[in-house]
């Protein structure tokens, strides 16, 4: 019943989204038709009151091609938005996306300036639009696509900011500017820096941490789209700078014509972008896109950045005007400059979209660094994989040993990576991790495999690159073959130990239910022989006295044999119940100490007997200590088990702690003993003011 009105209620939802969009895209299509009136008569009528030095038959050209480059730019955007709407209907953020294009169609790519400009829309109405339907989407955008959600959690506070300080800031503004003005534009020009700082850290924040697959490849195609814009902008700047700087009664250069309608073409970056990152991100090579976009784009800046300040940098000291050799000066200095800048750039990109695969020396000596600090076993193929993908740029590596006729995965970078088994000579399908392998070798036997993904889907390794992956295949190769027989040794003493305690466990059980009760049962005869025997036989009598005290011995030692090869508790009561025994003949004690023994309300699952012995052991090693040497009045014994199907033990008193410069004796050295031949680990910590801790973790539960 709940289920039922719950999709009622999201199926309500979605209507009511959807007649806010066909509402908002009715009020862009008014908008449109009703600015294509006015276009008409821009490009018949008079255009601006600015002079160019061009033709009147180049300059009416230039002028209808402005006209219809705009319009081009807002049927592209109004286009877009709808087959959004019409292709992904209940995805939020293609829906987002399509209403925020409604917008950027009619506000950004010119009908509504062209409407306004025609006196038939007025400049607040024109004012409130944009704020409404283009700045305050635009501001929200970049800090939620491509999931929806604010990511980090802080930018949605550094959004709202924004948007409040922007607005206040723009009404604020006069025509014309005073000093007030002046500060409060100064106050947008802030915030606005701000936001793009916040805006660009979420993104990198979202891609390196957060974002999948998909979701980064969806972010490589909205960087795309504003770097190409971000560097028509910083093209197009040096020459709107110029044009401004010159006398308002001298004509304009024939190429300033040209900025009109190359800006309205480049407006169609950031829609198109858009809607292949929710569409069809995998469309093209967005890896290599991205690293040309950032090589010329930066290049170019750079150029443009030298030429300028070369060229004022001579004016200024020969105390001139820019002239044609100061001009021919600073191209010829760009010119030498550029190749070598250009090489530069591309390794940098290079580094930061395919890592160090232009170094491999680099990334083997970092493995070989990272490889020859001291790891504990169980972090050594995690290092070799996360080296790998830092230094490579790969979305995920992974490191998979054989077992039996199986390679099951280990070791995988990201962590969230979840593991998979990879059967022999069998590719990887499904949700398993699907990616290039190269075998792991050792001494001619195939030992695991690395597996490593694309950084794009379908996006082929270079020859390079898998030479570089070659060679560090030999280098992991010898690092799993190391932790494998660590591990296998491991395994082994594991499973000596609990083949010890089985084998004593069925020792004990034979001694007690079987030669225990036949000597018992030998001294009860002995018994009965002397009631018989008469007076007359004293000597034979003592013989039997004899012989039953001897028999009462070894009953005595067999029970103690049995005791000490496994506890009888054990068996007769459980683990729990046994430590609670132990411990109550403690409860009358002077010393004031009371033991509390806490377990799971369900009970513990099944131990094997190597387990449940050491548990025992260790438990009650540090009770015995506490009674003894802790001057306690608390103690603890917690029994739990953690995710990892391993029982863990801790033993928590009040008491003085341990002396600071101890000496580990049999009792401690046991404990821990104990706790390691099951591949286990003991902490042992002690302070004057918190007392001891001992907590042990036995990785060795007996399978349901």
């Amino acid at each position: 019943m709940n289920s039922h009105r719950e999709s009622n209620q999201r199926n309500n939802l979605w209507r009511i989204v959807h007649a806010a969009w066909i509402l908002l895209a009715i009020g862009a299509l008014g908008i449109f038709v009703a600015a294509l009136p006015a276009y008409a008569l821009r490009a018949v009528g008079p255009q601006t009151e600015t002079v160019y030095d061009a033709p009147p038959v180049l300059f009416r050209v230039i002028s209808v091609l402005n006209m219809l480059a705009s319009i081009a730019a807002a049927v592209t955007s109004l286009g877009l938005a709808f087959i959004l709407f019409r292709r992904k209907p209940r995805d939020p953020m293609a829906l987002y996306v399509s209403f925020y294009l409604l917008a950027y169609g009619v506000v950004m790519a010119g009908p509504m300036g062209v409407l306004e400009g025609a006196r038939r829309m007025t400049e607040s109405l024109t004012i409130l639009t944009e704020a409404v339907l283009l700045t305050t989407p635009t501001i929200t955008l970049f800090f939620i696509f491509p999931t929806g959600h604010f990511v980090p959690r802080w930018t949605r506070w550094v959004s709202v900011l924004s948007l409040v300080w922007i607005g206040v800031g723009f009404q604020l503004i006069s025509n014309p500017p005073t000093a007030f003005d002046l500060r409060s534009l100064t106050g947008v020009l802030v915030s606005l820096l701000t936001w793009c700082v916040a805006a660009f850290y979420g993104l990198v924040y979202r891609y390196r941490r957060v974002s999948n697959l998909v979701e980064r490849e969806q972010t490589k195609w909205v960087v795309l789209g504003l770097t190409g814009w971000f560097a028509y902008i910083a093209i197009t700047m040096v020459p709107y700078l110029v044009t401004q700087a010159m006398p308002r009664d001298e004509p304009q250069p024939m190429w300033a014509l040209v900025l009109g309608p190359t800006w309205w073409f480049s407006l169609n970056l950031l829609p198109l972008s858009l809607t292949i990152a929710v569409m069809r991100y995998r469309l093209f090579d967005i890896d290599l896109l991205i690293n040309r976009a950032l090589v010329y784009g930066t290049l170019t800046a750079i150029t443009m950045g030298l030429y300028i300040v070369i060229v004022g940098f001579l004016a200024n000291l020969f105390q001139a005007t820019a002239n044609a050799i100061f001009a021919f000066l600073a191209t010829g200095l760009v010119a030498v400059l550029f190749q070598p800048l250009r090489e530069r750039l591309q390794r940098g990109v290079n580094r930061l979209i395919y890592g160090d695969r232009d170094d491999p020396y680099a990334v083997l000596s970092r493995l070989g660094q990272r490889l020859e600090v001291s790891l504990a076993p169980d972090a050594v193929l995690p290092t070799i994989v996360e080296t790998i993908s830092q230094g490579l740029k790969l979305p995920c590596v992974a490191i998979a040993l054989k077992e039996a006729d199986k390679f099951k995965i280990v070791a995988a970078y990201p962590p969230t990576a979840s593991p998979v088994s990879v059967k022999k000579e069998q590719p990887a399908k499904g949700n398993e991790t699907a990616g290039e392998t190269l075998p792991l070798v050792y001494q001619g036997e195939t030992i695991g495999r690395l597996i490593f993904a694309p950084r794009a889907p379908g996006e082929p390794f270079t020859p390079t690159e898998r030479r570089l992956l070659e060679n560090i295949t030999h280098q992991a190769g010898i690092a799993a073959h190391a932790v494998r027989l660590t591990v296998d040794l491991q395994r082994s003493r594991g499973r000596l130990v609990t083949t010890r305690e089985e084998e004593r466990r069925r020792l004990r059980r034979d001694l007690h239910d079987e030669l225990g009760p036949t000597l018992a049962s030998q001294a009860l005869k002995l018994d009965a022989a002397l009631e018989m025997l008469g007076d007359d036989q004293s000597q034979v009598g003592a013989l039997l006295v004899d012989l039953k005290k001897q028999t009462q011995g070894i009953v005595a030692d067999i029970r103690r044999l049995v005791y000490e090869l496994r506890p009888p508790a054990l068996d007769e009561l459980g683990l729990v119940s046994a430590l609670r025994a132990h411990v109550g003949q403690y409860s009358g004690s002077t010393n004031g100490l009371h033991i509390s023994i806490e377990a799971p309300s369900d009970g513990l699952p099944p131990l094997s007997a190597a387990v449940e012995v050491a548990a025992y052991r260790i438990a009650l090693e540090a009770t015995t200590n506490a009674v003894r040497h802790a001057h306690a009045h608390e103690c603890t014994v917690h029994l739990s088990v953690t995710n990892n199907r391993a029982l863990q033990l801790e033993i928590r008193d009040d008491g003085a702690g341990m002396p600071r410069e101890r000496i580990a004796g049999v009792g401690l050295n046991s404990m821990r003993e104990r706790a390691e031949e099951l591949g286990g680990t003991l902490i042992l910590e002690s302070s004057p003011t918190h007392g001891t801790r001992v907590l042990a973790r036995l990785p060795r539960l007996k399978d349901e």
